[in-house]
Parts: C-alpha cells; sequence; structure tokens
C-alpha cells in the first residue's frame, strides 16, 4: 500500500512541478510583452499616467542590488495596496522605465533577462495568475 501512496504522490508532484513550469513560461511571456511593448492595453495605460517622477538613476543600482531592490520595491507597493492584479500597472510602469535607463546607461552588466526574471518571482510570488482571461480584464 505504502508502494501506490508513494507512486501517487510521486505522479502528482511531477504534475504539480509541470503546471509550475507552464505558469512561469506564460509569465515570462507576457513580462516580455509588456516589456517590448506589444501589450497594448498595458502599455496605453501607462502612458496615460505620468510616471516621469521616478528617478530611476538616483537608484545607483548594480547587477548585484538590482533583483533585490526591484522586488523590494514591489514589496512595498504590495504592502501598501492589497494584491489585485490590477494593482500589477505600477510595476510594469516601474519596471519599463528601469529597463529603458538600464538599456541605455548600463550596457556593460544590464540585459531585460534580468529585470523579466525579477518580475517573473514578483507575479507569481504575489498568486497573480497569467492567463488569457487575466490579459483582457487586468484593466
Amino acid at each position: 500500500m505504502s508502494t501506490v501512496i508513494n507512486v501517487i504522490s510521486d505522479h502528482r508532484q511531477r504534475i504539480e512541478t509541470g503546471r509550475d513550469l507552464d505558469r512561469r513560461q506564460r509569465t515570462i511571456g507576457f513580462c516580455y510583452s509588456v516589456l517590448n511593448g506589444q501589450n497594448k492595453q498595458i502599455c496605453d495605460v501607462i502612458k496615460e499616467h505620468n510616471f516621469s517622477p521616478l528617478d530611476i538613476g538616483g537608484m545607483k543600482l548594480t547587477k548585484e542590488t538590482f533583483d533585490i531592490s526591484f522586488k523590494h520595491v514591489c514589496k512595498e507597493l504590495f504592502r501598501i495596496r492589497p494584491v489585485r492584479i490590477s494593482y500589477i500597472i505600477p510595476i510594469f510602469a516601474y519596471a519599463m522605465k528601469l529597463n529603458e535607463f538600464h538599456l541605455l546607461h548600463c550596457k556593460d552588466w544590464y540585459e531585460s533577462d534580468l529585470l523579466v526574471c525579477s518580475l517573473t518571482d514578483v507575479l507569481i510570488e504575489n498568486g497573480i495568475e497569467v492567463t488569457i482571461r487575466s490579459k483582457c480584464t487586468l484593466l
């Protein structure tokens, strides 16, 4: 009986791992679509708001501090506001500003992949599910 339970448990764990991987891949694709300007809905909403006061250059981020700093800002945002899918607009606006600045000024160490990994972690850790439905109802 314990062998059957172990087999079932192992199979369930592989299914959950596959689902996690699929979720991560969907989220990565979603993040790239926003950063590359392909997700017109989110990009248009961001353009409607003034995020220019963000002083990205003053942050003096390095390759070593980038991930932890980005995640800290997101954690503070979600501490102030409840985690809801509509509140990721400020996170994406911040991410787009970070990406734009660092692509121009930090060519020796920065790649958009670094930001996308951090952004994906934030969305998944906060339970934000990226599906076709959420992409349409985000706004």
